[in-house]
């Protein structure tokens, strides 16, 4: 398969990140890298981006003048760059990146941890409608009263889903499906990785092995038969020993 090499930036306003990244790079052989180039700060990084179109993009959370977020918001809405954030201390913004499918990386960096990232940028190479992801994370940044949005990779290609659109996710064979209002998404991606992700939102309670449901989109709660029938006519299965956690859960039952 051939691939056409990396144009990567770091911005960061320590050089001694850009060194140990380029280092690594340099030494690795399953992603072709053309150039690294290095931003110290928001002005040199949007400038860069504006002439360069790096394919990516490796920025410190932790920048001086300002926190990393603002390179993204920077990006021009349509862009595809691979887009991977670093950080020494704001491991809280873990959540907000995952929801949009991006790598936080921790420093001190190793070499292992980006070549996970270079494996995961292989896989969804393929992949059409990438700027999705940027869009989510732009959301989830800017509109901090809405529901956040998920970027979900699905036959190739990414979708953007609002988190309030989502009724159930359940197992199909090890992956994640989706139960939204109107319709269903199997997503390229396992249920358990969902499950770690949304087991921390509230809202959301873990009702079977293979069943997460959103408890407001609870219709209807059979207690007899241990079933939970969803707002988009959805019923599911409810664990004996998560049916009292349910019950509490939606007082209105």
């Amino acid at each position: 398969m051939h691939l056409h090499p990396l144009r990567v930036l770091v911005v960061d306003d320590e050089p001694d990140s850009h060194a140990i990244i380029s280092m690594m790079l340099s030494r690795q052989d399953l992603y072709p890298v053309e150039t690294c180039l290095y931003a110290a700060d928001l002005f040199q990084a949007e400038l860069l981006m504006h002439i360069w179109h790096p394919d990516w993009i490796i920025v410190d959370l932790d920048l001086t003048e300002t926190h990393g977020f603002s390179v993204a918001e920077r990006m021009n809405d349509l862009d595809e760059a691979e887009l991977t954030f670093i950080t020494a201390h704001e491991r809280n913004t873990a959540q907000i990146l995952a929801f949009s499918e991006i790598h936080l990386m921790l420093k001190p960096l190793n070499k292992k941890t980006l070549m996970d990232v270079l494996q995961d940028m292989l896989i969804h190479r393929p992949y059409h409608e990438k700027h999705v992801r940027l869009a989510t994370l732009k959301h989830n940044i800017t509109q901090t009263d809405a529901p956040p949005m998920l970027a979900v990779p699905v036959q190739l290609r990414w979708m953007g889903v609002s988190i309030h659109d989502i009724v159930h996710i359940s197992q199909q064979d090890g992956l994640a499906l989706l139960g939204l209002k109107n319709t269903r998404l199997l997503a390229e991606k396992s249920f358990d990785d969902y499950l770690r992700l949304f087991i921390k939102l509230t809202g959301f309670l873990h009702i079977h092995p293979m069943h997460l449901v959103q408890l407001n989109c609870v219709a209807e709660i059979d207690a007899i038969r241990g079933e939970v029938m969803m707002n988009n006519g959805t019923v599911l299965p409810v664990a004996a020993h998560k049916l009292q956690t349910l019950l509490q859960a939606v007082p209105k039952f």
